[in-house]
């Protein structure tokens, strides 16, 4: 199971160690496996892109995402943050092709004045976040589920993923999504997301804006966003898992 050529496409996000240590381990388990395989068909087109494979030899298992609904939510977090309106949520993360950069760019306009951006996970350092900008610290599964279940919108603008977890398990808990019209994230979101330009902030203000002050567009995604996720479970994935596998041996 190769999940990513991230190390090829975004070596920013990764120290020269770990990118040479990939870059010397995904080709050698490739060789050696019986069977290649990768989690969306963006990541079997770059496998073979990037020479870890041929595309005829990769098999494609989707992720399940249903996990997120056996989380017992807990709101202790979202009650420290004590916020009454309406907010986007996001995950914080240091790598550069998470792109959180363009949602603190995004903050700045004024369409999203009064509208509080929750980063869930470590402070992202060196970014000089401007006001209405909130990090959680660390969260636990419970803790990001109810942060799920409460925001108005949950943002993911990655530049590249070899599928896209965090929003399908948004998608799954009713919380619409916006995310980037990037990598595999049209597979996993299909129509129940708003897509924006990755590298866009003027494009994010205004898109999340107009999710935030439009609450049938947002029930709209809500909806299809349950539609679609019913096509991501663990066991479909394990049953398409069970077939490679034997046709393999």
């Amino acid at each position: 199971m190769i999940h990513d050529v991230q190390v090829y496409t975004s070596p920013q996000s990764y120290s020269r160690a770990f990118r040479l240590w990939y870059k010397f381990l995904l080709p050698q388990l490739a060789r050696q496996g019986a069977k290649i395989i990768t989690g969306s068909e963006h990541a079997r087109r770059q496998l073979a892109q990037f020479g870890i494979g041929n595309a005829e030899d990769i098999s494609v298992v989707n992720h399940g995402g249903d996990h997120i609904l056996s989380v017992s939510p807990d709101y202790e977090t979202f009650q420290n943050l004590n916020i009454e309106g309406p907010f986007i949520l996001a995950l914080a993360s240091v790598q550069a092709h998470k792109n959180i950069r363009v949602l603190l760019e995004a903050k700045a306009f004024s369409a999203l004045k009064g509208v509080p951006l929750v980063l869930a996970g470590a402070d992202v350092t060196g970014l000089h976040p401007p006001e209405e900008v909130v990090f959680t610290g660390p969260v636990t599964d419970g803790q990001l589920s109810g942060l799920m279940r409460k925001a108005t919108v949950f943002a993911f603008p990655s530049l590249t993923e070899g599928f896209g977890l965090p929003p399908l398990e948004a998608l799954y808990l009713g919380c619409p999504v916006a995310v980037s019209r990037a990598a595999a994230l049209p597979e996993v979101c299909g129509d129940a997301a708003l897509y924006i330009e990755a590298s866009d902030p003027e494009a994010w203000a205004s898109g999340l804006a107009s999710l935030i002050d439009d609450p049938a567009a947002r029930a709209s995604l809500i909806a299809k966003g349950r539609r679609q996720a019913e096509n991501f479970t663990w066991a479909r994935s394990c049953a398409h898992l069970r077939e490679i596998v034997a046709s393999a041996a």
